[in-house]
């Protein structure tokens, strides 16, 4: 039945009134690490799960690729965001839903049953419209390896009817969980404002609104309660309370201005104690998220994010001495590996080194480089002040000087 669309690329139908509601279980970002030791913890990871339930692939690791600004070829036109709506002005809850609700679309993939070779469809994730012309956002994990793409739509004059559009895919990238889909039809689409997450405070309140288990445009309210989360994706990402589900990946963090200010993609669970973590949620920072976004539209992919060629991991004074055995380090990152003919390679970073300061300015965290070079573009160059274990077994401080590359993701 949806398979088939109209020269509009649109498939209309009905809403069917029921006074059961049915639960479309479907794959989102639910997360979960389980450390071995003396307490249960968790923490954060990709996507367990594929559209069938089963388990997925674990990220191989890559080296740190760091975001920078819209570094667009001058050939091509970045993309249009819709003004951001003026500071001041906040909405309540229920007037920031009736504002913003036609901006917000459900996700559905089409697949071939693998047994019955037949294709089969089910609404998997959340999306937003944020350009006039049909251009959509949404996370990578909710569209990759899908045969067909299709995205619903209530009718903005008729809520009982839903149209469904085909939808192309304009470009994915893995790193950052982010994908670009486009949907067409004559008439104009409800944009959605893209905000400045760089404004957000920790205690405002924010709405996400998504398909969760397949409940077709459903609103939660919470506050921001962390920034600059790092996760297993490229980009940081803000901590919130309000509740989120399957279905709800990639669905809008929208402030009570009605600006989109992050992408929704991962919440903690426990698969300990019967999923007891409650409304730990993360949203992808929408000003990290645009520069790749105008690279997916203009290229298909990311091409101005500028690397470094290492691989790092956090460590401080115990983990040093208890994993490493290296004593006078307080905290930095171990660099793990260094990519061959990469720019740190060229100019003698190697693995073991420990990378303590970037520019001059201290980096305990990965994203405290991306702060330090994310407005930089591919060919500035940075210095790395990386420690190193001599022969001797003391360690001394070198500034390295290295220019940074392109990559393609």
């Amino acid at each position: 039945m949806y398979s088939n669309y109209d020269q509009n690329n649109i498939v209309v139908f009905e809403k069917k009134k029921s006074k059961r509601i049915k639960l479309i279980y479907t794959i989102a970002g639910i997360l979960a690490v389980i450390f071995i030791g003396g307490a249960v913890g968790v923490g954060l990871s990709q996507p367990i799960v594929n559209a069938f339930g089963y388990p997925g692939h674990a990220e191989e690791r890559r080296p740190l690729q760091l975001p920078v600004e819209d570094v667009a070829a001058e050939e091509n036109t970045a993309a249009v965001f819709s003004e951001p709506k003026k500071v001041g002005a906040e909405y309540t809850a229920s007037e920031l839903y009736e504002e913003v609700k036609d901006t917000v679309v459900a996700i559905k993939l089409y697949y071939i049953n693998p047994r019955t070779f037949e294709e089969v469809g089910s609404v998997v994730g959340s999306g937003v419209i944020f350009t006039s012309d049909g251009y959509l956002l949404t996370n990578h994990h909710v569209v990759e390896g899908a045969n067909n793409i299709a995205v619903l739509l209530n009718d903005y004059k008729d809520e009982s009817k839903v149209n469904e559009y085909k939808a192309e895919l304009v470009g994915s990238d893995k790193q950052s969980d982010l994908a670009i889909l486009k949907i067409e039809r004559k008439e104009p689409f409800k944009a959605a404002s893209i905000g400045d997450s760089d404004k957000l405070k920790i205690g405002q309140f924010v709405c996400p609104i998504g398909n969760p288990m397949g409940l077709s445009k459903s609103m939660t309210m919470g506050i921001v309660s962390g920034l600059n989360r790092e996760s297993s994706y490229e980009l940081s990402s803000i901590q919130f309370d309000a509740a989120i589900n399957s279905g709800n990946s990639g669905g809008p963090l929208f402030d009570m201005q009605g600006n989109v200010v992050g992408i929704v993609n991962m919440k903690l669970v426990s698969l300990v104690y019967d999923n007891t973590i409650e409304n730990i949620s993360f949203a992808i920072t929408i000003n990290e998220a645009k520069p790749i976004i105008n690279d997916l539209i203009t290229h298909g992919e990311v091409v101005s994010r500028p690397m470094l060629g290492i691989t790092i991991m956090p460590i401080n004074e115990y983990t040093a001495f208890r994993v490493f055995g290296i004593t006078g380090i307080r905290e930095g990152l171990m660099i793990t590996s260094v990519q061959e003919n990469s720019p740190a390679a060229k100019n003698g970073v190697a693995a073991g080194d420990i990378l303590t300061k970037v520019n001059g300015k201290d980096v305990i965290e990965s994203v405290d480089v991306q702060a330090e070079i994310k407005n930089l573009k591919i060919g500035d160059k940075v210095t790395l002040t990386i420690a190193r274990i001599d022969s001797n077994g003391r360690i001394r401080n070198h500034d390295i000087e290295v220019t940074l590359i392109g990559s393609t993701g």
